[in-house]
């Protein structure tokens, strides 16, 4: 499950790892061991360092999304050997784009004044540079972005507190976007992102 995104990471916050012991694990998250008296528990074994894609908020209050360093510290359980990955807040351990980009996308896709009125095209290219490529479009001819329904499909996995309708991805997503405007408050994040951004450089 992918963790609680919080407002305003800088480049360098996103760059840098979490402090060794409070990123730690509390238990392994394979075999369920805990620290016992006197003992670490979990080992410390390194840090790793991928790219994502975060929103970035210039100083016209516009979003983009940029791809950019994320750091995160792995852990080593003794007793069975597993390794525990623990990324940044909001940055899922295998997906390239980080839930709160997620968020913003899906954001855009809702009519106004909630969202934009995007198509999948145009955010694809906001977020790309380029059109869509002619595989990736229906049957019916219309460009489409598989992956905004896949992630519309898994919002009450990485947002346990939303409950889903039924019905399409669309209708999915149109749930959502009120929910997480109230929830996570983007609208003040974006904000505070601008705002960064105008006292010292680009927010992320």
């Amino acid at each position: 499950m992918l963790n609680t995104p919080t407002p305003a990471f800088t480049p360098h916050d996103l760059a840098t790892p979490a402090d060794v012991q409070r990123a730690r694990p509390r238990m392994c998250q394979a075999c369920g061991a805990a620290p016992r008296e006197g003992r670490v528990g979990l080992h410390g074994d390194g840090v790793v360092c991928r790219l994502v894609w975060w929103p970035v908020v210039d100083a016209k209050g516009c979003w983009t999304l940029v791809r950019t360093m994320s750091a995160a510290r792995r852990y080593w359980c003794p007793g069975c050997g597993a390794v525990t990955t623990v990324a940044h807040p909001g940055v899922g351990v295998r997906t390239t784009f980080a839930q709160l980009a997620i968020a913003v996308l899906l954001r855009a896709l809702v009519a106004t004044p909630l969202g934009e009125g995007a198509t999948p095209a145009q955010l694809f290219e906001r977020v790309h540079g380029r059109e869509l490529p002619t595989c990736e479009r229906a049957r019916a001819g219309v460009p489409r972005w598989p992956s905004l329904a896949r992630w519309a499909g898994r919002l009450s996995v990485a947002w346990p507190a939303f409950v889903p309708p039924l019905g399409s991805w669309r209708e999915q997503i149109s749930a959502f976007v009120p929910f997480i405007l109230a929830t996570v408050r983007l609208q003040p994040w974006l904000e505070a992102a601008m705002s960064a951004h105008c006292r010292g450089g680009i927010a992320m």
